[in-house]
Parts: structure tokens; C-alpha cells; sequence
């Protein structure tokens, strides 16, 4: 079910953008207002890029492998493939750890600002006269961000927690949204195509 929605979100843009969406297929399109629809893309691939990045300084946050570790977990754990940035495809979504901060002067401790950031996949245009500009991008769907402080020797197991509770934080998200949009759709007329996108939504 993941694959086969995913494949048909990037079809419908793709096809969107360039002009391409047939006369066929238009019984079964749908349309929400006020959602961003980089969500189900996000809940229903199979893989996710997990990137790491460290502007911290001062020693306060060595345990980097377990922060993704425990990032990972919480992925796989949902049913979700993960990558390391190996692959380097804009296809694949993505979620950035990261974090910039200081040991404080004199006192021996740590302030550290963290951000938990899912980007996905994006397609756009620019058009001027008769010619039109498209791009494949990527695109963020939500930021999670938290300024921490704690003695120095506490610093590590502090940003594991609070990157821990993040990522569980977007995993209630997306099926949050998912029944939200699902909700909005089952408030409008009943055409075929409300009732298909209802029915991949469940």
C-alpha cells in the first residue's frame, strides 16, 4: 500500500506539472484545502535518508551514532527502510539531525539547539510568456526545534532524548494528518475520486 501511493502522489505531480494528466484519470482526483499533501509522501515511502549535522562545540555532543541510532530505531520500529546518505537520491525523503551550541563560560554546561527536520520530494514551475521552468526539489514538510541546557556530563543523554521524542513526535504526525485529510475528504460530496482518495487514506 505504501509503494503503490507514493508512486501515485509522484505520478499525479509529475504529470501535473508537464501538462501530462489525461483525460482518464481525472474521475479519480480529489482535492483537500489546507493540508500539504509532502505528508503522505513522508508516511508511505519505503526508505528514509537520515543525515546528521554538527555545529556543536566544546565537547557537548560526542554521542552522535547514538542519537541517530536511537533516530533510526524509532524509524525501523515503524516499518521504515533507513539510509545514511549513501544513496544521495533526491527521490528518497529525508530527515536532518541537527544541532549548534557552546559550553557556557565558567559554569560547566552546555546550551544546545536542536532541530528534527522530514523534507520529501517536490516538483515546481516558473512560467514567463509561452515558456515554462520546472524543477524536482526538495521540500520541508515539518521542523521540530528545542533550545536545551544541562551540565556538561549530562549533555549527551539530554540531545538523545530530546531527538528521541522528536522523531516519535513526527511518526503521531504523520498518521495524525493522514486521518485529517481522510476527514476532510469524507466531509465533501461523495464523487469517485473523493471515494478513492478515502479509501487509500484508511
Amino acid at each position: 500500500m505504501r509503494k503503490s501511493i507514493i508512486i501515485g502522489l509522484y505520478i499525479f505531480l509529475y504529470a501535473s506539472s508537464f501538462g501530462a494528466m489525461g483525460e482518464e484519470n481525472q474521475g479519480l482526483n480529489a482535492s483537500v484545502w489546507g493540508y500539504d499533501t509532502g505528508w503522505l509522501i513522508l508516511k508511505n515511502t519505503e526508505s528514509i535518508d537520515v543525515h546528521l549535522n554538527d555545529e556543536v562545540q566544546d565537547g557537548c555532543w560526542t554521542d552522535l551514532s547514538g542519537v541517530r541510532n536511537v533516530v533510526e530505531l524509532q524509524l525501523i520500529r515503524s516499518g521504515y527502510e533507513t539510509q545514511r546518505g549513501e544513496d544521495g537520491s533526491i527521490f528518497v525523503p529525508d530527515v536532518v539531525i541537527g544541532a549548534v551550541g557552546y559550553e557556557i563560560p565558567g559554569l560547566g554546561s552546555c546550551a544546545v539547539a536542536v532541530k528534527l527536520e522530514a523534507s520529501v520530494p517536490d516538483f515546481s514551475e516558473y512560467t514567463v510568456g509561452d515558456g515554462v521552468l520546472s524543477s524536482l526539489h526538495s521540500k520541508s514538510v515539518i521542523t521540530y526545534s528545542a533550545v536545551l541546557t544541562a551540565r556538561k556530563a549530562n549533555a549527551n543523554s539530554m540531545i538523545k532524548g530530546q531527538f528521541e521524542s522528536m522523531v516519535q513526535q513526527l511518526l503521531v504526525d504523520m498518521e495524525r494528518v493522514k486521518q485529517r485529510m481522510r476527514g476532510a475528504l469524507e466531509e465533501q460530496e461523495q464523487g469517485s475520486g473523493t471515494r478513492y482518495w478515502i479509501e487509500q487514506l484508511k
